[in-house]
């Protein structure tokens, strides 16, 4: 079974397109020449590691007070094993966010496009904005690119 993907056996069938537009669209992103995209760092990821077991509960919740403008989106793929729905709803539904109750009340609601492409589905109260992408794992801008693409669009015009 692939741990990012549990739909998926073996690496094989991770898309990996978005490397080469990476690599071939550095102008556009203002990157230099010189650099090179490199998709895994182990000095970067050993700096982090300390981080894996702390909670960003609170930093998350001060995010969230109203008096902040800030619009927070969290999006989770569908088959992802590693960091699944499940468990990234329970941790939004147990912070201290004087909005909770209201959260929690909020129904999901399927999220399509042109009128019958169901992409998933998301959830949004007041500044908190959660989407699960439908057939998406870890990887959720490889696998279904079309899809964050929309979901990206959606989130800075705030038509959820």
């Amino acid at each position: 079974m692939n741990v990012y993907n549990y739909r998926q056996y073996g690496w094989s069938n991770i898309n990996n397109d978005y490397k080469i537009y990476l690599q071939n669209n550095k102008k556009t992103f203002g990157v230099p020449d010189w650099v090179n995209y490199k998709e895994t760092n182990s000095a970067i990821y050993n700096s982090f590691a300390a981080d894996f077991t702390s909670s960003t509960k609170q930093a998350l919740a001060r995010i969230l007070n109203p008096n902040n403008k800030l619009q927070v989106l969290i999006y989770n793929g569908q088959n992802d094993f590693i960091v699944n729905t499940p468990g990234v709803l329970a941790y939004l539904n147990s912070m201290e966010w004087q909005y909770l109750k209201e959260w929690k009340a909020t129904p999901k609601k399927i999220w399509s496009e042109y009128g019958s492409l169901n992409l998933g589905w998301f959830k949004k109260y007041r500044n908190l904005n959660f989407v699960m992408v439908r057939n998406a794992g870890h990887f959720t801008p490889a696998d279904q690119g079309g899809s964050v693409w929309r979901m990206i669009n959606r989130y800075f015009l705030n038509s959820w």
